[in-house]
């Protein structure tokens, strides 16, 4: 038992700073590592505590949401976390501790809990939010530019966990949050679209960030939580568009994405509606750039008058499209593909 126990030890701190076992009344039993680097307290001076009050306040009820539900030989995390302060210091720079959790239930009658916690850098906090859809998709272009790709993910059963389970939707929330981030090519590439929709531009081969959805899918399993992950992966690199011209539709159609609420029915797999979103405003930017260069719209010159004396003052210039489309509709288009001034330059040309 002693050689296990040093085995496991062993491969515990290959990839954690301190590890710590916790008794079914929630004292910890037994802990080894850099305690003080974490805690500002001594391994021995960690036993008998109860081990929520490692954590920050704001943080506890994740966690304990978190293990609740684990039954024997199960398995949960990384959760990010923020240390608590012993109320001398927060760390050598002021900043305030990080760390992932990570904890599995001890087979036996005891059924003790066995937890790693691995360091993590300073900079931001685990509920820091994910960046725009602005700055995400300067990062998606730089994908581009780089042959990298795009994966939207969704997640689906969020909705009714927010009602059912607030906290165990938050921690879910924050371990996507936290996987898009590791999975981004910078710390702008990865956004959150809505309740339950993501994007985040990663490495092109996206291998690590669908095992890790796999690992957050499995997770909610054994906790009787079907989250329904579902992702579209956008290789850049393979598609024989221009890059501006594909971003532009990947722009288009982020919008579109985000703008559909939580509850709105899509017509296939988020991966169907998604290539259907991009194929559409790939035509209709096709359509468009054949109204400009070829001129398929007229212009009315509608008269503005003053009030008061009912002489002339200017004239309003207004486009009306050849095929009957709606004028709004269309250079609003134009405005979030980003060709409104190739159109008002046209326009004024005409005029």
């Amino acid at each position: 038992m002693r050689t296990q126990l040093q085995r496991f030890v062993s491969f515990a701190f290959a990839a954690a700073d301190l590890l710590i076992e916790v008794a079914a009344t929630g004292e910890i039993s037994f802990a080894i590592g850099a305690a003080m680097s974490l805690t500002d307290r001594r391994e021995d001076a960690l036993l008998s505590r109860n081990w929520l009050e490692l954590f920050d306040p704001a943080d506890r009820q994740s966690v304990h949401e978190m293990v609740t539900a684990l039954g024997p030989q199960g398995r949960c995390g990384p959760l990010p976390v923020r240390m608590a302060t012993s109320g001398t210091r927060t760390s050598d720079t002021g900043a305030v501790r990080r760390a992932e959790l990570s904890a599995c239930r001890l087979a036996g009658d005891r059924e003790w809990l066995s937890c790693v916690l691995t360091a993590l850098p300073a900079a931001g906090s685990p509920d820091m939010p994910l960046a725009d859809v602005e700055e995400f998709m300067e990062a998606a272009r730089r994908a581009g530019e780089d042959g990298k790709g795009l994966t939207f993910v969704e997640a689906p059963g969020l909705v009714g966990l927010a009602e059912s389970n607030p906290a165990m939707c938050q921690t879910l929330v924050q371990r996507i949050s936290t996987l898009l981030r590791s999975s981004a090519i910078t710390e702008n590439a990865a956004t959150q679209l809505g309740e339950t929709r993501f994007g985040v531009a990663h490495g092109s081969d996206g291998v690590s960030l669908r095992k890790g959805l796999a690992d957050i899918t499995e997770e909610g399993a054994r906790n009787g939580i079907d989250l329904g992950i579902s992702a579209h992966h956008l290789n850049m690199a393979d598609n024989d568009l221009g890059n501006d011209e594909l971003l532009q539709a990947v722009r288009f159609a982020v919008n579109r994405f985000a703008a559909l609420g939580s509850n709105a029915g899509l017509p296939g797999s988020v991966s169907q509606t998604f290539e259907q979103m991009v194929d559409s405003a790939l035509q209709r930017m096709n359509d468009f750039a054949e109204v400009i260069r070829e001129e398929k719209f007229d212009l009315s010159f509608q008269p503005i008058v003053a009030l008061t004396t009912g002489a002339l003052d200017h004239f309003e210039v207004l486009s009306r499209f050849a095929d009957g489309s709606s004028p709004f509709e269309n250079v609003r288009f134009a405005e979030e593909i980003g060709v409104l001034r190739s159109f008002v330059c046209t326009a004024f040309g005409r005029s």
